[in-house]
């Protein structure tokens, strides 16, 4: 006997008082979807990665990330988004960004010369979209950005600075 997966909300109560089977994986995955498309500016779908797309600066970034334990980050490692835009921090940034958990072990990372989509503060449904806080000199990254680790800081320089460095090179 197959096992159906059963409706969660009112909209699947069928009128004999039973609910409707099969609609509630569906209604997940769209609600996850929902999450990665929004309105664009021109009122038109739009997900993270296509608006990352949108390449309108090419420069340095840097991106501050935090984990309960010490990575096992190598020289020539590909540093890859995991088909996911990412969001990074451009040097002309007016503050820093600081990971938003109470993980104790951070990195920053940094690449040269990447193209990627800077945040148009002026943009209120792009703002919107990306919850983006003026001032952090948000970019995205695009999910098929690949990156080569060239140096990793050393114990010695995380015991003194507190993060660990890691260079990257676009691929």
């Amino acid at each position: 006997m197959e096992k159906m997966e059963y409706g969660d909300t009112l909209s699947d109560l069928q009128s004999d008082g039973s609910i409707a089977p099969g609609n509630a994986q569906a209604r997940s995955q769209d609600r996850a979807e929902g999450r990665e498309r929004r309105m664009d500016k021109y009122h038109n779908m739009i997900t993270r990665n296509e608006l990352a797309n949108q390449i309108n600066y090419t420069g340095n970034i840097c991106r501050t990330l935090a984990f309960d334990w010490k990575q096992d980050f190598k020289e020539g490692d590909i540093w890859d988004n995991k088909g996911r835009a990412e969001s990074w921090q451009c040097e002309d940034s007016a503050q820093s960004f600081i990971p938003e958990n109470n993980n104790k072990v951070r990195y920053v990372l940094y690449c040269e010369n990447v193209p990627c989509h800077k945040v148009d503060y002026r943009n209120k449904n792009e703002v919107e979209f990306l919850e983006a806080v003026e001032g952090e000199g948000e970019v995205l990254v695009p999910a098929e950005t690949k990156m080569r680790i060239v140096d990793i800081s050393t114990d010695d320089d995380y015991k003194e600075m507190g993060y660990y460095e890691v260079h990257l090179e676009l691929i």
